[in-house]
């Protein structure tokens, strides 16, 4: 596979084409100045050198770091079965070192996503807890905010960042525009670990998995079942 390739694109304002890079794959097991470029946002866009506008890119391309064990697919209209199909492909390949040592195999939508999730691996965090700990703040926001209607907003988009003190913040972005930041408290990351770390290993799929708001969402139900299960169990022991 190519890094990148060069491709001609318009820009939308002045209308000057001009070539810019896609990038097929984006390896930095060799080459850390393309992490450090990823997370300045410097390699999913298109500034235009005429009148100086920019444009976000999204297209399908693999991130590689080899040092990290982690392989990320970008893919914004990825089908299940391309997802499969790709998780086979690159399972055989991939998925353990020399050493026997897994992959972390993941897949996103967009640069936003991935940049996060190479932040949390760059982070020693586990992605999976990550997006259960957004579930447990997003239902404290109005503890957290003191604002009652700002729970009601749609959210957009929330992504884990980490703070100059070397703690962890998510910031949230809202379909009214509006932005959020609240801090993250590792004791909840931690007891995320404790209480779902079984159940997660159980229920992780093979080959690259897609670990979002919709995972984190069913993962909490399974959660509530195992422990509905648990507790007529306990009551069915009571009554004997």
């Amino acid at each position: 596979m190519a890094d990148f390739n060069m491709q001609a694109i318009e820009c939308p304002i002045c209308k000057t084409e001009q070539t810019t890079k896609i990038w097929e794959c984006v390896d930095v097991t060799a080459n850390e100045k393309r992490k450090e470029k990823l997370l300045a946002d410097e390699i999913f866009v298109f500034k235009c050198a005429k009148c100086g506008h920019t444009v976000p890119l999204v297209y399908n391309c693999l991130y590689v770091d080899d040092d990290a064990r982690l392989m990320i697919w970008m893919l914004p209209e990825a089908t299940e079965k391309e997802l499969a199909e790709m998780s086979e492909q690159m399972n055989a390949i991939k998925k353990k070192d020399e050493n026997g040592k897994p992959y972390t195999l993941r897949v996103v939508s967009n640069p936003n996503e991935l940049k996060e999730k190479v932040i949390i691996k760059d982070a020693g965090l586990d992605d999976c807890m990550a997006e259960l700990m957004k579930m447990v703040y997003l239902s404290q926001i109005p503890a957290i905010t003191g604002d009652e209607k700002l729970a009601e907003e749609g959210i957009s988009e929330m992504y884990l960042n980490l703070t100059e003190d070397g703690g962890y913040c998510f910031t949230i972005f809202f379909e009214s525009d509006r932005e959020l930041i609240i801090g993250a408290d590792r004791e909840v990351y931690d007891k995320l670990v404790d209480d779902f770390g079984k159940l997660v290993e159980e229920n992780m799929d093979e080959g690259f998995a897609r670990i979002d708001f919709e995972w984190a969402k069913n993962m909490f139900v399974l959660k509530n079942e195992e422990q509905a299960k648990s507790q007529k169990v306990e009551e069915k022991g009571s009554e004997q």
